[in-house]
């Protein structure tokens, strides 16, 4: 589950005792449910192998994240879930650009969003974002 391996290592050397301590604490920052550790991520629901694969690059210290469809396919928990954690590397100082089609959801992480007409930024909202607005927008960039 981890990707830095300057943290789980001594002279090239993987340190297990670090890396089930670090996916612990990985695990639970993300509210991922599995029966410990050692599950397999494949046979976790979608919404934990999100959060997985989230909690990966925080782990890793990324300063940035690109997020595409973060929430596509989970239930409704996992997204609020994936919601909270995304606000709070936000607060944390993180840099997250959220890629979503679900245009309710854009206002509810997002202190800027950003339209593309054509591969260049057409029009720019910021929060608080009416979602009636923000639809009209995109609907009239089609």
């Amino acid at each position: 589950m981890l990707t830095n391996r300057q943290k789980i290592s001594a002279n090239g050397v993987l340190q297990w005792s670090t890396i089930r301590r670090l996916t612990e604490e990985v695990m639970q920052r993300m509210t991922v449910k599995a029966a410990s550790s050692e599950t397999p991520i494949g046979t976790l629901s979608g919404g934990n192998q999100q959060k997985v694969v989230i909690g990966r690059w925080v782990y890793a210290a990324s300063q940035i994240l690109l997020l595409d469809e973060p929430t596509r396919g989970v239930d409704i928990e996992a997204k609020q879930q994936i919601y909270r954690i995304v606000r709070e590397l936000a607060a944390e100082g993180k840099s997250v650009v959220f890629i979503s089609s679900e245009v309710e959801e854009l206002p509810l992480v997002c202190d800027r969003i950003l339209l593309l007409q054509h591969g260049t930024f057409s029009q720019e909202f910021h929060s608080p974002v009416n979602v009636d607005e923000l639809m009209s927008a995109i609907l009239s960039v089609h």
